[in-house]
């Protein structure tokens, strides 16, 4: 009893409270005098439904920073939060406020958001995960102090209304995970999201790899949220690294891993050699210069050039690719679940990865759609390459005299389920 007796009598002290799930409906004016020292309130799934019976909570704690509201729901503002709470003398209410969460509260609609921008002038972090925000309205403004905007597991489905939010100037991370975004593009990178450093875009439906240049396009993007994305559904998570490296300039962090000056370095000199060996050229033509290479090549690679001039083109790569469909060559096929040695081949370079597969399947007893087929450029290449198309040939990968080509059991992941708070 003694211990609980002096607990009650430090409450004045507690600087983190979670009353979360109790059904507080009212709000008392104890507050003040007994926990005036609280930073972080976790009021979620309450029963609190106005913003004014929540000021009339937060008005007695002046140094609270951090306000979590999850799961509650309010009534609809028809004016400026700020002008009620000044005429209900609560003007302080969300004076210090920097961080708000209001995750699962039924939000639908930005005008309302809007409507809380001068009740919290220095809000710093909002978080509006699993609302169901689809659009938003042309020129987003206000919020001066926001810096990172969570809108994860909403229903946005297109990246022209998340371009709306980019007159949020102070923004310097947004957060887009498991919407239903199919691309990216910034046609304004002068204006547009100009602080943005870091985009976690993780679970959404990008496919193309020109999203994934229009990111390099942004003036400060630093940090990339990106997998699981179809774009990289078939690709080793050291070739997408590569790949996303050698496109986006700017990248100090991918998927949560540090990219060193090192790591730069060989994903841009690999980038440029797979950027070639991946295109297909024009039949007969034999480009001697990078200059000579045609227009829609750059179109699919907008870093290649300037990579090129700082690491020299691979011209001898642009050469081999034009000369290798009329080869052969000889490949071994190797299978690591089981013992047996590589069986070598000698096939024509227009071998397509279908007819590999059919191989696969005689020597390793592996049906053609469990199989997935890797090699390595060379024995000191560092990423290990996915055939991913069938319909492509040995030309087109760029395999070479005397490649081993891997197969092995392809991996289906067993069904996730996403717990929602």
């Amino acid at each position: 009893m003694d211990k609980i007796e002096n607990k009650q009598k430090q409450l004045d002290k507690l600087v983190e409270v979670a009353l979360s799930g109790y059904l507080i409906s009212k709000v008392d004016a104890t507050v003040a005098t007994t926990t005036p020292s609280i930073v972080e309130l976790d009021v979620s799934h309450n029963l609190l439904s106005t913003w004014l019976e929540i000021a009339s909570l937060t008005v007695q704690l002046p140094q609270l920073r951090v306000l979590d509201l999850n799961s509650s729901r309010f009534a609809p503002l028809d004016a400026p939060l700020s002008a009620s709470l000044a005429s209900a003398s609560l003007a302080s209410a969300f004076q210090h406020v920097k961080v708000l969460v209001l995750n699962s509260c039924g939000l639908h609609d930005w005008s309302q958001i809007a409507l809380l921008d001068s009740a919290f002038p220095v809000l710093e972090e909002l978080h509006l995960c699993w609302n169901r925000f689809r659009a938003f309205p042309d020129n987003v403004s206000g919020f001066e102090s926001l810096q990172t905007l969570n809108l994860e597991s909403n229903q946005i489905d297109s990246w022209s209304e998340v371009l709306h939010l980019s007159g949020l100037k102070s923004l310097q991370k947004i957060t887009l995970n498991d919407n239903q975004i199919s691309q990216i593009t910034l046609p304004n990178p002068d204006t547009q999201f100009t602080s943005l450093r870091m985009l976690a875009i993780i679970g959404n439906r990008i496919a193309d790899w020109k999203s994934i240049d229009a990111l390099d396009r942004f003036h400060a993007l630093e940090w990339l949220r990106f997998s699981p994305n179809p774009l990289v559904t078939d690709l080793s998570a050291t070739l997408a690294r590569t790949l996303f490296v050698g496109r986006v300039g700017k990248l100090v962090s991918f998927n949560g891993s540090a990219i060193r000056e090192k790591d730069r370095q060989e994903a841009e000199k690999y980038y440029i050699k797979y950027s070639v060996r991946h295109y297909p050229l024009p039949p007969n033509s034999t480009p001697d210069k990078v200059k000579d290479l045609p227009a829609e090549f750059y179109e699919a690679h907008p870093r290649y050039q300037a990579l090129a001039e700082k690491y020299g083109a691979p011209m001898s790569e642009i050469r081999e690719a034009q000369n290798l469909q009329e080869e052969l060559i000889h490949i071994s096929l190797s299978c690591r679940l089981l013992p047996t040695p590589p069986s070598k081949k000698l096939l024509p370079a227009s071998t397509t990865v279908s007819n590999l597969k059919v191989m696969c399947k005689r020597l390793f007893q592996l049906e053609v759609d469990e199989q997935t087929l890797w090699f390595a450029a060379s024995k000191d290449d560092p990423v290990p390459e996915l055939m991913d198309d069938d319909t492509r040939s040995l030309a087109y990968y760029g395999v070479k005299e005397s490649t081993e080509i891997i197969c092995e059991k392809k991996f289906v992941p067993k069904s996730s389920f996403k717990k929602q708070y």
